[in-house]
């Protein structure tokens, strides 16, 4: 919590009075509300520069090896969650490998629930897919699950074909490929650096040439709680609507990414799905971006004027009150402003509502406050009148079955009564209760699927997902 200085003004209707009050110091108490933020833009960077190697690329978790002027950044919020949840694509080529560079920011680095059979892309897991086509003209889509699991070890899963049916290589490096993570210094995030051999990508198993083009697109995953997920799609075609929801079935949408014959590029641009540009420029050798301009704020009509000093960048809503005490106009509500001195005024009305513009206020003495903070995030602590089993996944024994089917299996060893779901994805399609309706334990196997058939022996329960 932040306390600062401000000022509460004595504001009057009566023009003699316009410019005689005086200003009294106050406290005020700058809290955390449940404010909305003022926007929410998704990145949308249309195509990709894969830039060559400079030299000899060490799949190492480091990236003092690489090219970083090609890269682009992908964030699901980038008025919010920029510093928390966003990720530095970076692309180079050689003869041999397609190299692919992930800098996280993560506040939770790297902790994928998931083991061994899961789907790595419910938790913290890079995915991208690509589509090549060979010197003969034939195609090949690859899809690309690239994670640490949470037992240890980590996968790079590849599935081939547009529609996931042309084969499965579920460990990739047994066949060439490399992944190395690193966590950061400050733990807020880490680096992922893969190679990919060309013979796991095009079709006839040769590297593609310089000045080639394929296609691209990027799904970064982030853990949200313990099994909660955040996903973001970026690297997108010009002129084509972006599928953000089933990306994997999209490819229509997907960016081109073109072979540089040259590398130490000008950084290109960082576009926001409005539209809008942040240039980037080079500093120690990392891409930054120029925010300036990101969040703006709306200039208010009026010819009262309010003035008031921000400690640092955040969000003010700020309230008129009628001698009353009532407030009579909400003047600012989640507005950004940069730290510094500030001057917003009013135009003597109330707060309009909808298409009902406000009304002057009656003549009288009216006063002002404003509170401030830096920009919010949320966490789940229950809900009012939670009876002690919430019904989402807020534990292991909360929640009931699966949210992509019905209920359709049972069996019982006379101590628990396990119950199966055709189909679970967000929700699990096995769980165990006790004799009196109480989930003991769920899951689902490999993230997304059923349990059509449940037995139980001995102390294990057997499971057929789709019968």
């Amino acid at each position: 919590m932040t306390l600062i200085a401000e000022m509460e003004r004595i504001v009057t209707t009566k023009e003699k009075e316009m410019n005689s009050k005086t200003l009294t110091a106050i406290a005020l108490v700058l809290a955390l509300a449940a404010l909305p933020a003022a926007r929410a833009t998704e990145t949308e960077n249309l195509n990709m520069q894969v830039l060559p190697a400079p030299g000899k690329v060490v799949v190492d978790g480091k990236f003092d090896d690489w090219d970083l002027t090609g890269g682009i950044l992908a964030c699901g919020d980038a008025e919010n969650l920029r510093d928390q949840y966003s990720v530095w694509f970076h692309t180079m080529y050689d003869g041999e490998n397609l190299y692919v560079l992930a800098r996280w920011k993560d506040p939770t680095p790297l902790n994928n629930p998931g083991v061994k059979g899961d789907h790595g892309f419910a938790g913290d897991c890079l995915q991208f897919r690509t589509v090549t086509t060979d010197a003969a003209g034939k195609e090949r889509t690859a899809h690309w699950t690239c994670w640490k699991l949470r037992e240890g070890g980590d996968l790079m899963d590849a599935t081939y074909g547009r529609q996931l049916n042309e084969g499965n290589i579920p460990d990739a490096k047994s066949q060439g490929a490399k992944q190395v993570f690193a966590v950061d210094a400050d733990g807020k995030g880490y680096v992922q650096e893969l190679a990919v051999p060309w013979s796991l990508l095009t079709a006839d198993k040769q590297p593609l040439k310089p000045g080639a083009r394929m296609v691209m697109t990027v799904e970064p995953n982030f853990t949200a709680g313990t099994h909660g997920r955040i996903t973001i799609k970026d690297l997108f075609k010009p002129g084509v609507q972006p599928d953000r929801v089933f990306t994997f079935q999209g490819p229509g949408c997907w960016g081109y990414a073109t072979l540089e014959k040259t590398g130490k590029l000008k950084p290109r641009s960082i576009r926001l799905s409005d539209g809008r540009e942040f240039a980037v420029t080079m500093e120690a050798g990392l891409p930054v971006v120029n925010w300036a301009g990101l969040i703006q704020s709306k200039e208010l009509p009026g010819f009262k004027p309010l003035r008031f000093a921000m400690p640092f960048d955040g969000y003010v809503s700020l309230n008129l009150f009628a001698p009353d005490g009532m407030v009579a106009r909400q003047l600012l509500t989640c507005a950004f402003f940069a730290k510094g001195e500030h001057e917003v005024k009013w135009d003597g009305l109330t707060t309009p509502y909808w298409r009902t513009p406000g009304q002057p206020v009656e003549p009288g003495a009216y006063t002002w406050k404003a509170i401030a903070h830096k920009g919010i995030g949320l966490r789940l602590r229950g809900w009012a009148c939670n009876g002690g089993s919430a019904p989402w996944d807020s534990s292991l024994t909360s929640n009931w079955g699966g949210d992509h089917g019905v209920p359709f299996s049972c069996a019982t060893d006379g101590e628990k009564v396990y119950l199966g779901w055709t189909g679970a994805e967000a929700g699990k399609a096995l769980l165990a209760c006790d004799l009196q309706g109480n989930v003991q334990w769920k899951h689902t196997h490999g993230g997304m699927g059923g349990a059509e058939v449940v037995a139980v022996d001995g102390g294990i329960v057997y499971v057929d997902k789709w019968a």
